[in-house]
């Protein structure tokens, strides 16, 4: 398969600029450019083991008011998934990724260092499913090996435990560690903004050179039974450990004189943040009738983040609290009538995040479709129903983005 695009997409940038010294509003196009190739080839073995092998090529021109990029994307993957062997299930594979790449800086105040870099990712797994009790007891164990330019070498093992005590009964826990890589945005930044024109003052957020990977170690659990042969339950939870979350270092004073005497406030990223999250979600499902299906969904989250021992963290904590919902509930309806008839209708609420200014909301969606014979659809959907628009997240600087009402129809043609 392959792909190739050109356009333009709109955007709001705010600039630090030197002559005069001024915060900057600019409204103006970012072209976008690319294409990508992908190649896969797979085989299977026998009835239950298989493999494949894709290589991936993707290269993207991005030219923006701050700094333009063009970037090319080697990528090979191979998954092995062998089932032969008795109680045992085992799935192996490795990865490669080079991505070269070139920034050509645009504007005085904003940059990535060096311009020329070559970033690579070498991964491989391995995952073994294994049945100590057959149909009742099964013990996965697995892990990723990971090496890149950023951050070196990491590991990112795996341990699940599956119990079926009937047929109708599924209980799980698992615990896991994950790893968010630095990237050139958390290392090789610098952007600088003026804050006062007279004296002219400016502050710099600069990329950290040692900035170490973000980890989580999570734990998981959960329940499942099908209570009747109508109604069925899915109940999960979780607490996740985070270490060396992304927040801000020491902040030093210096006075350039480049391109003339200022005053400059140097921000540097640091891993300064460390806390907790726990869960719960609820999942039912529901058939009154064989031709009415409802299901829906309610999760409560808890953030409890803090600033590691020698940083003050609390904005950058309550921006991470704050931009998460900490309640979410969904309601589907699904209705299969007479004569190729479907009616759907799904309503879900989110609730507030503060950070990013936005207010709890409600919506719904709904849709009813006519099946004509075996090969033809034609549907009538409507998104957000329930008010003429509302907010979800801000965009560029924070400005609010409306999620408008709509209408549409469908013809689909299934050959």
């Amino acid at each position: 398969s392959a792909d190739i695009y050109q356009g333009k997409s709109g955007a709001q940038t705010v600039l630090g600029e030197f002559f005069p010294p001024e915060q900057l509003v600019t409204d103006a196009p970012e072209a976008v450019s690319g294409g990508d190739l992908n190649i896969r080839w797979s085989r299977q073995v026998n009835s239950r083991s298989n493999f494949y092998l894709q290589g991936y090529f993707d290269r993207t021109n991005r030219r923006t008011p701050q700094f333009s990029e063009t970037r090319n994307t080697f990528d090979l993957d191979f998954i092995d998934h062998i089932a032969s062997l008795p109680r045992q299930d085992i799935i192996l594979g490795a990865g490669l990724r080079q991505s070269p790449s070139y920034i050509l800086q645009r504007q005085a105040t904003v940059d990535f260092e060096p311009h020329r870099q070559n970033d690579f990712i070498y991964s491989w797994f391995l995952q073994d499913s294994l049945q100590l009790v057959p149909n009742r007891l099964e013990l996965t164990l697995g892990s990723k090996f990971e090496d890149n330019n950023f951050s070196g070498p990491g590991t990112e093992p795996s341990a699940r435990l599956l119990w079926n005590p009937s047929a109708h009964q599924a209980i799980w826990g698992a615990v896991s560690r994950a790893l968010r890589i630095p990237g050139r945005l958390d290392r090789n930044l610098t952007l600088i903004g003026n804050a006062v024109p007279a004296p002219p003052l400016f502050v710099e957020i600069r990329g950290n050179p040692k900035f170490r990977p973000e980890v989580l170690i999570g734990w998981e659990a959960g329940y499942r039974q099908l209570l009747t042969q109508k109604l069925f339950v899915d109940v999960a939870a979780f607490h996740n450990q985070y270490d060396d979350l992304e927040g801000y270092g020491t902040i030093s004073v210096t006075s350039p004189a480049n391109p003339y005497p200022y005053t400059l406030i140097t921000v540097p990223y640091a891993n300064s943040i460390k806390g907790v999250t726990d869960g719960l979600e609820i999942a039912p499902s529901w058939k009154p009738a064989e031709w009415w299906t409802l299901r829906g969904s309610f999760s409560h989250l808890h953030m409890g983040l803090h600033s590691k021992t020698g940083y003050q963290e609390s904005s950058y904590v309550d921006s991470y609290e704050g931009t998460a919902p900490h309640r979410q509930a969904n309601l589907q309806s699904l209705l299969d009538l007479p004569h190729g008839i479907h009616v759907d209708a799904d309503y879900r609420f989110m609730s507030a995040l503060p950070a990013q200014k936005v207010a709890s909301y409600q919506t719904a969606d709904g849709r009813v479709a006519w099946s004509v014979g075996r090969h033809y659809e034609l549907s009538v959907v409507g998104r957000n129903l329930l008010q003429p628009a509302h907010q979800e997240f801000p965009g560029n600087n924070s400005n609010a983005v409306g999620i408008r009402r709509s209408v549409f129809a469908e013809l689909t043609w299934t050959p």
